[in-house]
């Protein structure tokens, strides 16, 4: 309760786990982002379901997460590439 930040770290298990699955199955790898974000709006967390986004053509949400990380990480390489 202290340190708000560390509210994010059941996420990572999500994170990893669709990680694993993304180039076998896009949608399942989507919800579990989703499912990694219902933990906090973390922007490596943004990174990763924006990336997915793209590779599955879904460019408006992938635009719009990428987006969102730029406003926070204005040098992040991931979202800038």
């Amino acid at each position: 309760t202290q340190n708000k930040e560390l509210a994010v770290l059941p996420g990572y298990f999500y994170i990893y786990y669709a990680d694993y699955v993304r180039k076998s199955d896009r949608e399942l790898a989507k919800k579990l982002y989703n499912r990694a974000l219902g933990y906090g709006n973390y922007w490596w967390f943004l990174l990763k379901r924006g990336k997915n986004l793209y590779f599955a053509k879904d460019y408006q949400n992938a635009l719009s997460d990428l987006t969102q990380v730029l406003k926070t990480n204005p040098q992040s390489v991931g979202a800038l590439t």
